[in-house]
């Protein structure tokens, strides 16, 4: 599994078991032995069902707008105004 690897996609064919979720929702991903290996967006439509966005044991409240605020920080930095 390249996940484990730290490759962020998960192609259809590498996915055992899902549930039935509904495009864009945000899932939890666990590997063999039910290890928990992040959290990823899942895709019903692409080959790559999931991409991994973080490997974290636990998904904070304030996981969207700290990501927001770094990628506004960030973006400042490259082109300022």
């Amino acid at each position: 599994m390249r996940v484990l690897r730290g490759h962020p996609w998960v192609f259809r064919s590498d996915i055992v078991r899902a549930l039935d979720v509904a495009p864009g929702a945000v899932v939890r991903v666990e590997g063999p032995r039910d290890r928990h290996l992040g959290f990823a967006f899942y895709s019903s439509r692409s080959e790559i069902r999931l991409r991994v966005f973080e490997r974290g044991e636990t998904l904070p409240d304030s996981f969207l707008r700290d990501r927001i605020e770094a990628a506004v920080r960030w973006r400042e930095t490259v082109a300022p105004g």
